[in-house]
């Protein structure tokens, strides 16, 4: 199972860790660099953009902001850059319009951000670094793509995360402190062995475990044990504190589904209902001026 932080794209799983929204350690780390950083949005110095041919031989698909203010794009479509640039994770969302080839062809991308806006970084965890890089990469794909985007509210059909009959049987924690990046090792290494940090998760095709996190983070993950993917998933369970859990799948053929088996040992589960949602509208794109072969 990999431990590595960064994911990009919500239905590509880079990592067998994954964070879970802006709360706890990471939002702290930003409200903390803001101010230092001023009210300006962070930039790009320069950005290469190449195709990718061939993604047998990768060893990692997404996107990462190291601690220099380097930026790297391994093997994305245009669609999950969109989604990592426009479409916040914190609400209940669809994206529409992409091209076919925005679907299909894949990009790497190197990027730095500005000396200025880098400031700091080493100081910030990698899912931190990935929020305030957001608005330099909405600017390369205006720039480069020729991207635009609006929005709408519909109501629309989507999957509602409730409580099960018995209600929830998740364990309420507190607020954990902020952690250091520099002491993210050694905060583990004391948490013991298959620790993870506050308001993450670890998943794997076997077991499911969160730490610190809130309800709207364990809806978004629904979809993926589920199969959920023909529409979004919301929060329909009236919990509002931060809750941890372990869960191990039973991969027995004649097993509960995954589904009826989060209903059974977390006490939620998932009901067809409309409500309204952000769409995201693409109405433009171009294929971009390319910088060289793979």
């Amino acid at each position: 199972m990999l431990d590595v932080a960064g994911v990009v794209y919500r239905r590509v799983l880079w990592a067998g860790v994954v964070a879970t929204g802006l709360c706890g350690p990471v939002s702290a780390q930003i409200a903390a660099f803001l101010p230092a950083a001023g009210a300006h949005e962070a930039s790009f110095d320069v950005a290469v953009i190449r195709p990718v041919v061939d993604l047998t031989r990768r060893n990692w698909i997404g996107m990462r902001v190291l601690p220099s203010g380097r930026v790297e794009v391994s093997g994305l479509t245009l669609q999950a850059l969109i989604y990592q640039a426009f479409v916040p994770v914190s609400s209940p969302n669809r994206l529409t319009g992409v091209p076919k080839w925005g679907q299909e062809d894949k990009f790497d991308i190197t990027a730095n951000v500005s000396e200025e806006d880098a400031a700091g970084f080493a100081k910030l965890s990698p899912e931190a670094r990935l929020e305030i890089a957001r608005p330099a990469l909405r600017k390369l794909l205006e720039e480069r793509f020729h991207v635009k985007v609006h929005t709408e509210t519909r109501v629309e059909p989507v999957y509602a995360m409730v409580q099960a009959k018995g209600g929830a049987k998740l364990k309420e924690v507190p607020a954990p402190p902020p952690v250091d990046p520099a002491e993210m090792d050694t905060t583990l290494r004391g948490k013991g062995t298959g620790a993870i940090l506050p308001g993450s998760m670890r998943m794997s095709a076997v077991e499911w475990e969160a730490s610190a996190v809130k309800a709207q983070s364990i809806a978004r993950q629904m979809a993926y044990f589920c199969n959920l993917t023909d529409r979004p998933v919301v929060d329909a369970t009236g919990l509002t504190g931060l809750y941890d859990f372990k869960l191990a799948f039973d991969m027995e053929p004649d097993a509960p589904t995954k589904e009826q088996q989060i209903e059974e040992k977390l006490g939620l589960r998932v009901e067809s209902r409309k409500a309204p949602i952000t769409v995201y509208i693409v109405d433009a794109a171009e294929k971009p001026t390319l910088d060289g072969a793979e």
